[in-house]
Order: structure tokens, then sequence, then C-alpha cells
């Protein structure tokens, strides 16, 4: 499953700040960030996507006016940054309905971790004996899947915004809508079941994008329908938004200020991981917090948390987490057994989350490293966060956190903790 370049490989640019040029939001600096895209075809070669360096420019153009909003660009030169490798697991991928979800999802890790910076895109044929449409990607996973040039077509137009689309997912956008319903009898009836709550069909949370009943009929999705009355309560629709289902000829170019704000954050954070974002499992020798024995709370009601619902592919030790709500100057604190005398390094494994605080890591009761933000704008494991070097006798010890603050995007002080490693010596 190696990939071939159509010419040797340049050093790509990791996200950086430069002048905003005029196509872009002054409200920003400019972000950049170089796309790699990979042509994928069967392990004999046969069922290459259907797709040219070419084709790819014309999406790239349309993303890039796009992001412009959010002051993003996408660096893409179909001379240098067009490969292609040999892969029917990663052919025949169609989403995480797949038998071999797992390991198409691996296979497609392992690939973009050779493109260190870049934002890989793999353009597949599909597992038919046709092309197949559609795409998807997830912050879950560091590779944005696509179909080939014109053959994912809606309401009978080339979907010009498709990898637009998919790249906003990549960034940690959700769709505005909650789920997808075939008829207005059934949104009206599920509207009902929810006490008439508008809040049920809102499916990214934010306020700058209205909730989105989105009826999947061509009435709904082709024509140039403004809102939809359900109940008596009217609802306009996002027809507009980049990750709304409504198809050309709707022009899907908005894309508005907190969406904007989460995929620059987004963005931010992959590029320090070279365009990956962290997991925490696999981890040699991590302690998940939720086996040691508690101690020492103050002002918090810890409880085991399922993280199998973040995401569709496992990213936290054991699909859980230990999560308390927390104010100012709450702790949890927790009995932790060392070996043998010696010097060790501490590194945790937490969440992130747009109501989470800043905690400060003690042993013994005296501080260790910096306090530690864990605000995301969406809900992420934090990956290794190396809280620094410390020497410690045989026997017991209290690891303790204390909440000392948060974000003032966050919009509470609570934490989510998931495993450490206690590792002898200093590295």
């Amino acid at each position: 499953m190696a990939p071939s370049r159509t010419r040797a490989p340049v050093s790509p640019p990791t996200a950086t700040s430069t002048p905003a040029p005029p196509t872009s939001n002054p409200a920003y600096p400019l972000l950049t960030v170089r796309l790699q895209a990979v042509q994928v075809a069967d392990d004999d070669g046969q069922h290459a996507a259907h797709i040219t360096a070419q084709q790819i420019k014309q999406w790239v153009d349309q993303a890039n006016e796009i992001f412009a909003k959010a002051s993003v660009r996408l660096i893409y030169d179909p001379d240098l940054d067009f490969a292609t490798v040999k892969s029917t697991l990663l052919n025949n991928m169609t989403g995480d309905a797949d038998a071999n979800w797992q390991r198409e999802v691996d296979g497609g890790n392992r690939v973009a971790a050779g493109y260190a910076g870049m934002l890989v895109v793999f353009f597949t044929y599909g597992p038919g004996q046709g092309p197949e449409g559609g795409g998807f990607s997830s912050v879950d996973y560091n590779f944005v899947k696509m179909p080939g040039f014109n053959i994912d077509r809606s309401c009978g137009y080339q979907d010009i915004s498709l990898l637009a689309h998919e790249i906003g997912h990549y960034f940690g956008l959700s769709h505005p809508f909650a789920q997808i319903f075939s008829s207005i009898q059934e949104a009206e009836s599920y509207f009902t079941a929810h006490g008439n709550d508008p809040g049920v069909f809102d499916g990214d949370g934010l306020s700058d994008t209205p909730p989105d009943p989105f009826i999947n009929t061509p009435e709904f999705q082709c024509n140039p329908i403004q809102s939809i009355t359900l109940n008596g309560r009217v609802f306009p629709l996002p027809r507009n938004n980049i990750m709304s289902y409504y198809s050309p000829p709707v022009d899907l170019t908005d894309l508005t200020p907190q969406q904007s704000n989460i995929v620059r954050w987004v963005l931010r954070f992959r590029a320090k991981n070279g365009m990956a974002t962290p997991i925490n499992i696999e981890v040699p020798g991590a302690i998940e917090f939720a086996t040691l024995p508690m101690k020492d709370i103050v002002d918090m009601a810890p409880s085991m948390q399922d993280m199998s619902t973040f995401g569709d592919v496992p990213r936290w030790s054991g699909d859980k987490q230990l999560f308390s709500n927390a104010q100012p100057n709450s702790v949890i604190g927790f009995s932790i057994s060392v070996g043998a005398p010696g010097k060790y390094r501490l590194n945790l494994y937490a969440t992130m989350a747009p109501d989470y605080g800043k905690i400060q890591t003690l042993v013994d009761g005296t501080p260790l490293g910096a306090p530690i933000d864990l605000y995301a704008p969406i809900v992420l494991p934090s990956g290794r966060i190396s809280i620094g070097t410390i020497d410690l006798s045989a026997g017991n010890h209290a690891l303790s956190f204390r909440v000392v603050g948060k974000n003032a995007a966050s919009i509470n002080y609570s934490l989510g903790l998931d495993a450490f490693t206690l590792t002898p010596g200093q590295k």
C-alpha cells in the first residue's frame, strides 16, 4: 500500500500565519495547509478512481473560495501533489458501516502518516462494478475520502462543493441537521414526540447555524425552498451552508463565524501533530484512572463516562473516561504506587471539550508542570500531555488535579481524565 508520486515530494508547510490575501477574511490571519491528493486503485491496478490532477484543482479552488471566510487556504500543485496507491482495502471504503471499517481507517491513517503535515485526500472508485459517488471524513481520522470527479451528482448537477464539505468534517464540523427525514409528516411526528423542541433538529450545537429538519426529497433538496413550517413553527433552512445536504444549483458557500473558529482551531491542533489528531489508545504502560482508588475529592462528583459515542473509531482507553463537573479549586486525587525509587516522567492522557477547564497537576501536594488547558471547541482525546519529571520514593504517592480556571471560550470548568504513564528516566 505504498503510494507513488508523479514527481519527487517536497517538504510540506505546516499551518502558519501569513498576510491575508484580499479574498480572505481580514478578521483572521491566514492559515495554510498543503493538500496531498491520492488516486486509489485496486491491488491489481484495476478500478482506478476516475480523477485527474487538474479536476482536483477545480474542487480545491471551490474549497478555497469557501474557506476564505475562515482565512484558511489549501495549497495544491497538480504537478507535485498528486500520487497513486494500489489498495483494494482503501478503494472499497464507503463509511463506518463497512465490515472492514477499522482496518480501512488504520490503513488510511498509515498512508496519510507518510505525508506528515499534509491534508491527505483519497479519491476512490468504490466496491461496485461501476464508479460510486459519495465522500466522508471526520476529525476521528486523518484523511478525507472522495469519489471520482463528476461521479457524485446531486439534483443533476456536479457537486463542486463536495470536497469543501468533507474537509469541513476533517476540521471538526458537523451537519446542521441531527437526522434525515423522508417526509414532512415524519419530521412533524418527530417534532411532536419531542415536545416541539426545535433543538431536536440541531445537529452541530452552533447558534449561528439554525436547526435543520432536513427532509430528503427532491422537492426540498433540489428546489430553492427557504423555510419549512412544522406544527406551526417556521424553520429557516441553511440551504447555502457548506455543511448542509441541500444540493446544486444552490450555491453552497456559506461558512459561519462559529464554524470558521472550529475549522481554524482544529487546523492548528492537527498542524501541531503532523495533521493527525491525537488518540489515547495503545499507549504502552498506560494506567486508566478508572482503575485507581480516588481520594481527597473536593467539590466534584466523578463518574465513569462511555466515550464510544464520540466518534466512529475507538480513541479513548477502554472507550471510557473519568468525568466530573467542577468549579474553581475543585480537586480530585488518586493513590498511585511506585515500585522503585528514582526519577519518573509523568504523561497525562485526558479529554478536551467545549466545557472543560484548566487543571494543575500535583504529586504529593506539590505542583508539577504548568496548568493544562482542556478546552476544545469539540470533544477530542488530548493525546500525550507531558507533565514533567519528578523524583519519587518507592511506595504510595498522591496524584491530584486541581481546577485553576478556564479558557475564556469554555462554558464550564469540567474535566475528563483517561489515563497516565509514569516512566522511569527523564525521557
